[in-house]
Order: C-alpha cells, then sequence, then structure tokens
C-alpha cells in the first residue's frame, strides 16, 4: 500500500511540473486598422519579445511564449517588425492632414501618423510620409508600434504622444489563466 501511494505521489508531483513547465503566455493582437483590401495583415512581419529575452511565437495575430519567462512585477514586450516598406497611399496622407484640423479618429491612428517616432505629429511626419510614398526615402525609424487596446476607441485632438510605443508593459499580476491583456499592434503610417 504504502509503494502504491508513494507512486500516486511521485506521478501527481510529476504531472504537476510537467504542466507548469508547458504553460503558456499568450498576448491576442489586434491591428489597428484592420486588415483589408488596402491595408493588409502585419501580424506575422511583427516581431514581440518578452523581457528581451524570448521571442513570442505568432499564429493567427496570437501570440504565445514560454510562462515561465514571465517575470515577478514589472515585463515589458518589445516589438519590432521585419517589414520592408511602409505600404501607405495618398489616402493615409490626407487622413493625417484632416488629423491636424479635426483631430484623429482614435489615440492609434494618431501613433500610426507620428511617421519619424518623435512623439510629436507635425508637418515633418506628412513630408517624410510623401518622401515613403514616391520612394524618395525607403526607411523610417519604427515600422510597428504597439499600445493598449483602449488606444483604438477614443477619438484623439492632440500632436502629442506618450511614448515611441515600441514597447507595451504589463504586470505579472495582469496575466489571468496565462492570458495578458489585448494590445493593438500599428503599422506606422497606415491609417
Amino acid at each position: 500500500m504504502k509503494k502504491i501511494n508513494l507512486i500516486l505521489i511521485l506521478t501527481t508531483a510529476l504531472l504537476f511540473s510537467a504542466s507548469f513547465l508547458s504553460a503558456q503566455l499568450l498576448v491576442n493582437g489586434i491591428q489597428v486598422p484592420e486588415a483589408s483590401v488596402n491595408n493588409f495583415s502585419i501580424c506575422e512581419d511583427v516581431i514581440l519579445s518578452l523581457n528581451n529575452d524570448q521571442v513570442l511565437t505568432e499564429s493567427d495575430c496570437e501570440f504565445s511564449a514560454d510562462f515561465s519567462k514571465v517575470q515577478a512585477g514589472t515585463n515589458t514586450l518589445y516589438a519590432s517588425s521585419d517589414m520592408l516598406k511602409v505600404s501607405s497611399t495618398t489616402l493615409d496622407l490626407v487622413k493625417i492632414a484632416i488629423g491636424f484640423d479635426e483631430g484623429f479618429e482614435s489615440y492609434a491612428h494618431a501613433m500610426a501618423a507620428d511617421i519619424d517616432s518623435d512623439n510629436v505629429i507635425t508637418t515633418d511626419d506628412l513630408i517624410l510620409l510623401r518622401r515613403l510614398i514616391l520612394l524618395v526615402d525607403t526607411e523610417i525609424p519604427t515600422m510597428v508600434k504597439i499600445g493598449k487596446l483602449a488606444y483604438a476607441s477614443e477619438p484623439f485632438y492632440g500632436f502629442d504622444l506618450l511614448s515611441d510605443h515600441t514597447t507595451y508593459t504589463f504586470e505579472d499580476t495582469e496575466v489571468e489563466d496565462g492570458v495578458a491583456s489585448d494590445i493593438i499592434l500599428i503599422s506606422v503610417g497606415n491609417l
């Protein structure tokens, strides 16, 4: 009887250890604006890394990593991209110009309008976007930005941004059952 109990305890401990080791952190990415005929999906081109330590794998805009890489306290997702060029059009230029006068549809759109990633939306962004569309310039500092889901909902009437939005921080206590808060992914220049 003691042998059976010992085997049962060891089996339970091994199963618990194996399930703990295989736990995943899941982050759901939402593209803003949504992918459409004129706006391609960027999810497969976005690279997210957790605490500059582990690159998350992507499948249908859901990013995952080994949960053991989540640190106690504050964690940071770093966003980058291997996109080769901005896919903006003259319509995006017009939307930025309208945003100067009437405000932006959302803070997320303002993030996309900050082409030079200097945290301020100015005519310099319009000039740089025009140069990118005409292929005079081919590179910008940041191709993709990351932010809170709430950034996609409220109109934005300012010109100063909170940061360059290449990182997103969250607390380990915000992760429930391995799922972190939804994030938005923004292709710079695509409004």
